[in-house]
């Protein structure tokens, strides 16, 4: 007999995460049309975080073994290495203080049926304590080489088929040296899927309410301190280093764009900068990555 509703795997990573968590797990366990299992793995809390989940009596909830990865990037490798979804039609991730909409994982299913695809992402609704909400738009049109420079959105929205978990789970089980360093567990997904074929909708309306405060890892790109922070990680090598962790995990460093930026000659720079539009999605991003292949020096000096 056929299920009433879809079964969904919730992967929460925490840290620390006493002041809105409890309000994160309400909205997920409240969501509609679905059932949901919640998978929570701490990175070692200090707070009362793991004090708030035990005090929920809801056997929906189910704690892994504590462990000190010391990244959310890692943490979430983790879950979608230790988490089984054989029982689960769908895999979503979740952070410790956002707030879902009611409906956000019912539409992120019918999104993925009635488009043919295997994974979601969506905008999103930045809020700040003092009552600001803006809206963050991440569904610009997806671009040839796109995927290897950014993700498609906060990977909070992302939700996938049990089919592309169980493949993703694959490679991190066998590629776990090589996943050491990579700290988005976002980008790398986007990489990874679109890289091997993986089709891909990005939602433009809002899912959730991202909550913005001093903890966030990244948060929202917005304003001149964002932009200080951007043009730090492009100077420090960050991006760069990134880029090549990712495209040598997904075995993708054959891609041209990749290709150019291992070896930055002249010309390849050149090749760089009249293919910015195929390896970002949004006009101000690509100006930033300019800079970046400006930036760029050979053997990664």
């Amino acid at each position: 007999m056929q299920r009433k509703h879809k079964k969904i795997a919730v992967l929460l990573a925490t840290y620390n995460g006493q002041l809105h968590l409890q309000q994160q797990l309400d909205s997920i366990l409240t969501q509609v049309g679905v059932d949901v299992n919640i998978y929570i793995s701490d990175d070692g809390s200090s707070d009362r975080t793991l004090d708030i989940i035990s005090s929920i009596e809801d056997d929906r909830i189910v704690v892994m073994p504590s462990i000190r990865s010391g990244a959310a990037g890692a943490n979430f490798f983790r879950l979608l290495r230790d988490v089984l979804f054989f029982n689960f039609d769908y895999v979503a991730f979740s952070d410790q203080d956002d707030l879902w909409l009611e409906d956000k994982l019912l539409r992120a299913i019918s999104n993925i049926e009635s488009k043919n695809v295997n994974i979601y992402s969506s905008n999103v609704t930045a809020f700040w304590s003092d009552g600001r909400e803006i809206l963050i738009n991440k569904a610009q049109l997806q671009r040839q080489w796109d995927n290897y420079f950014e993700a498609a959105g906060p990977g909070c929205t992302y939700v996938m088929t049990a089919a592309a978990a169980n493949q993703l789970k694959e490679l991190l089980s066998k590629n776990h040296e090589q996943m050491k360093g990579i700290e988005l567990h976002d980008w790398f997904i986007y990489a990874w899927a679109r890289h091997n074929g993986l089709n891909w909708y990005i939602d433009p309306k809002p899912s959730m309410h991202y909550r913005q405060h001093s903890n966030n890892v990244f948060g929202v790109n917005n304003g001149f301190l964002a932009a200080k922070s951007r043009f730090s990680k492009l100077a420090g090598g960050w991006y760069l280093e990134q880029i090549m962790l990712i495209a040598n995990a997904i075995n993708s460093l054959d891609v041209p764009p990749v290709q150019w930026i291992k070896n930055p000659s002249l010309l390849n720079k050149l090749k760089l900068i009249f293919s910015i539009s195929s390896c970002r999605r949004r006009i101000r991003d690509r100006l930033g990555f300019i800079v970046f292949i400006l930036m760029l020096r050979k053997n990664g000096k």
